[in-house]
């Protein structure tokens, strides 16, 4: 691609806890564009290493996108490639930072909350903490699979675009799945990110570091990374 693979949002806090958020935009829109969610987040995880991803193709008429949602035919394949692209970026971008998953966040919105669902599906997953605004699964909870994180829903009750309907969903088959998932449903919200989102985004992901950091085994423990 011409354009940058992802925009890097240094720490505000060098000495804060280190960690890296990946923020994942929506269909028509860009990494640049998505740039003030990120700085929104980073107010509340100082120490925090943002990164804006760009999605992999031009979305017809302007910004770009994860996949092409229509026809409905093939859309799983399609979603599966822009899936497996996105995680072939996140472990290059976590060997470059040198943090692992557990102390990885993925922040998508639309689209973006889409891939970030599927990204953490199948195999070990390569974050720890996934908040989705206005998201929808790309496939349906297989019986057995099995999901190792926490994830947080964020969805506005006026979201025409993604009706919450599909958040509902998401969270019964990922809550089958043994994830610790939330669903915040703000009434009047629509198919945005506003202050009040970010504000219940954070504070969910910041609940769920909390409780990992709890659940810590001590040093050198998996969970002492956080």
């Amino acid at each position: 691609m011409e354009e940058e693979i992802w925009i890097e949002l240094p720490p505000i806090n060098p000495d804060a806890p280190r960690r890296l958020i990946v923020f994942l935009h929506e269909h028509g829109s860009d990494a640049g564009r998505f740039a003030p969610v990120g700085v929104a987040w980073q107010l509340k995880f100082p120490g925090a290493v943002g990164a804006l991803i760009n999605a992999g193709e031009h979305a017809p008429g302007k910004g770009r996108r994860w996949f092409a949602a229509r026809p409905l035919e093939g859309r799983a394949d399609r979603i599966a490639a822009a899936v497996a692209d996105f995680r072939e970026r996140l472990a290059a971008l976590q060997d470059e930072q040198r943090i692992g998953g557990m102390r990885t966040m993925l922040v998508g919105f639309g689209q973006g909350a889409t891939v970030a669902l599927e990204a953490i599906r199948g195999g070990q997953s390569p974050a720890s903490i996934v908040v989705a605004y206005a998201a929808r699964l790309g496939r349906p909870v297989r019986p057995g699979e099995r999901i190792d994180a926490a994830i947080h829903l964020v969805h506005g009750t006026h979201d025409t675009l993604v009706p919450l309907a599909y958040a509902r969903q998401a969270q019964r088959g990922l809550a089958a799945a043994g994830a610790l998932v939330t669903l915040d449903i703000l009434a009047d919200g629509v198919h945005s990110i506003d202050q009040e989102m970010v504000n219940l985004g954070t504070r969910r992901a910041m609940q769920s570091v909390f409780r990992n950091r709890h659940r810590a085994p001590g040093p050198g423990g998996p969970s002492s990374l956080h």
